[in-house]
């Protein structure tokens, strides 16, 4: 579950101090991510009197609880509103305005979403995506440059071979035809 949705279903104080010991890095890291392949840091927390380990995610901001660990939690209850002694008319207008209230948070002010910088506008312009609020990379891909950078360079390098193979090729026909040992024809359909 992530951090916001469990501000809402525990105990603020409980979630936010899992929160703080994980991005200071107050625990053991051990696991990967299931979602973003970072590893987590397994927080301890006493719950119930007996020591528990929660692995979070703060690439993420998830909280991974093995069986059971999420139980062992203290709850916060929620009041369940008591919309039977609403009248049907209320009911309506109620929902509409949460819908308003709905699509006013997910769009921006001119309903348009922009990119964040000026390279992204490019990307979009030749049908490339692009990634709102993404989370900044702990190390550069160092690896997979060097291994763009060597295809690239071995698809220039095979691209001039076919190029020189295609100029001889098309000369040695040339010279052929002209001497009038083959005809062009004879040596298109030997291809």
């Amino acid at each position: 579950m992530t951090v916001e949705v469990l501000r809402e279903v525990l105990p603020r104080e409980i979630v936010n101090d899992l929160w703080q010991k994980a991005c200071i890095g107050e625990g053991v890291k051990a696991k990967c991510c299931v979602a973003c392949q970072r590893l987590m840091v397994q927080v301890p927390v006493i719950v119930a009197d007996e020591p528990e380990f929660i692995d979070v995610c703060t690439g993420c901001h998830f909280m991974w609880f093995d069986p059971t660990e999420f139980e062992r939690f203290p709850k916060i209850e929620i009041p369940k509103p008591d919309y039977e002694k609403l009248p049907d008319k209320a009911k309506r207008e109620l929902a509409l305005a949460n819908l308003v209230l709905l699509q006013q948070q997910q769009l921006p002010q001119d309903g348009i979403y922009r990119p964040d910088h000026w390279w992204q506008i490019i990307l979009t312009l030749f049908g490339m995506p692009i990634e709102y609020n993404p989370t900044p990379l702990r190390q550069r891909p160092i690896a997979t440059w060097t291994l763009a950078a060597i295809i690239a360079r071995w698809v220039c390098e095979l691209q001039r071979i076919i190029i020189y193979i295609s100029v001889s090729i098309y000369m040695s026909m040339n010279y052929l035809s002209a001497q009038g040992i083959v005809s062009y024809h004879k040596v298109i359909l030997c291809f």
